[in-house]
């Protein structure tokens, strides 16, 4: 019998009663874990054994393990909800249109209306300009109010067709940027059939006009 032996030994007691300190508890717990001579002594005096020491340990291997895995799985799984917002948000901004910022991209310049000899009024757009997606034709009346925007805006006294310049909401990235594009040239109606006195750009982001024709 080792000298370790004889110590367990006389632990056992209090050991197998729950009333030793916790320092003796794990130096019994952890003897009896590899002497069998102890542990027999301790199954004599009525002490079911459930748990051995190597056994804790190897409990918490496993816990830490199965933390180790959840905490990898929480973050792929916030990883894969970021991705799918991010590819969301930019689906939503190449496929939705929304009114240029005409003030903000500084194209007022780069918008121009010209009438031929027919009376044939054409819209020209170049640079930033020429990338509008669409135009949303837009109705003012005398008063300067504008339909489907203005509350007060009467029909009865129409006197000017407009335009909104449309882009997808990822164009609004490179607001800065110019393009050396070829002019594009929108044939909108002929000013001596129209019963239009004036033709604008009308800016839906800061509500401001821009008067390209105007009849005399």
């Amino acid at each position: 019998m080792s000298k370790n032996c004889e110590i367990v030994k006389d632990l056992l007691p209090l050991y197998a009663d729950e009333v030793c300190t916790e320092e003796s508890r794990k130096l019994v717990a952890e003897h009896i874990a590899h002497c069998s001579e102890c542990r027999a002594e301790l199954e004599k005096m009525g002490k079911h054994i459930s748990v051995k020491a190597e056994t804790d340990v190897n409990v918490m291997k496993r816990i830490r393990k199965r933390m180790r895995i959840e905490k990898i799985t929480v973050g792929l799984i916030s990883l894969a909800v970021v991705l799918g917002i991010g590819i969301f948000a930019l689906l939503y901004m190449v496929n939705t249109l929304g009114p240029m910022d005409v003030l903000q991209m500084s194209i007022g310049e780069d918008v121009r209306a010209e009438v031929d000899e027919n009376g044939d009024l054409t819209l020209i757009l170049k640079d930033y300009a020429a990338t509008e997606d669409y135009l949303m034709p837009i109705l003012s009346d005398e008063n300067g109010k504008h339909m489907g925007i203005d509350k007060d805006f009467d029909a009865s006294k129409k006197e000017g067709f407009g335009v909104s310049l449309m882009q997808r909401k990822i164009n609004s990235f490179a607001a800065f940027e110019t393009y050396d594009s070829m002019d594009r040239k929108i044939d909108v109606f002929n000013v001596n059939e129209a019963e239009i006195d004036r033709f604008f750009i009308y800016d839906e982001k800061n509500n401001k006009e821009y008067t390209l024709w105007e009849r005399d």
